[in-house]
């Protein structure tokens, strides 16, 4: 398991689906994740820094993957969101590259994803847990602090990746002039 950041087009095109999609916050806090294979779907898991709000959210809760230092249970990382995971293919998103990441969150980030592998088939079983409580049993309290993964997954399938646009010849001549002595 790696960490993947998602395209802000895919992300704009799933809040006209389902608002409760978070934002992606660009550059310095984009929406950066896991992905996992959850009823025959990739799904990306957003990963959050740790806030002191979410000792109150049950470790054992179907919605969340508490993550801590490995070893040292107080050194809280953060979590998982598997009630915001949304479904993506792999043109809408790309591995992140935790080397190329500033010191501390570089550091941060190791830690988090030396326990996110470690404990990867639990997680994968919560996250299944979690979609089976929303798309099949409509279990009301997990489907209100969710995302419509169904209807996220039908929106995935209308996604189209954006064609980048030629550039237009005063660029092109920006660019050449730029290139020459």
């Amino acid at each position: 398991m790696n960490f993947y950041t998602v395209t802000d087009d895919y992300i704009n095109h799933l809040k006209k689906t389902d608002k409760t999609v978070p934002n992606n916050y660009s550059e310095k806090r984009a929406y950066v994740g896991i992905v996992l294979h959850v009823n025959g779907c990739k799904y990306l898991a957003p990963l959050t820094s740790y806030k002191e709000k979410q000792d109150r959210i049950s470790s054992s809760s179907p919605s969340v993957y508490k993550i801590n230092e490995d070893g040292v249970l107080s050194n809280k990382l953060g979590m998982l969101q598997l009630n915001n995971m949304i479904p993506v293919t792999d043109a809408v998103i790309t591995e992140l590259d935790v080397e190329k990441q500033d010191e501390p969150y570089r550091s941060m980030l190791q830690r988090q994803i030396k326990f996110i592998k470690k404990n990867g088939d639990k997680i994968i079983e919560r996250a299944e847990k979690l979609h089976k409580l929303v798309v099949v049993d409509k279990h009301k309290h997990f489907s209100n602090i969710s995302c419509d993964f169904s209807a996220l997954e039908a929106a995935m399938g209308t996604y189209q990746v954006p064609t980048p646009k030629p550039p237009t010849l005063s660029q092109l001549a920006a660019l050449l002039s730029k290139n020459t002595p």
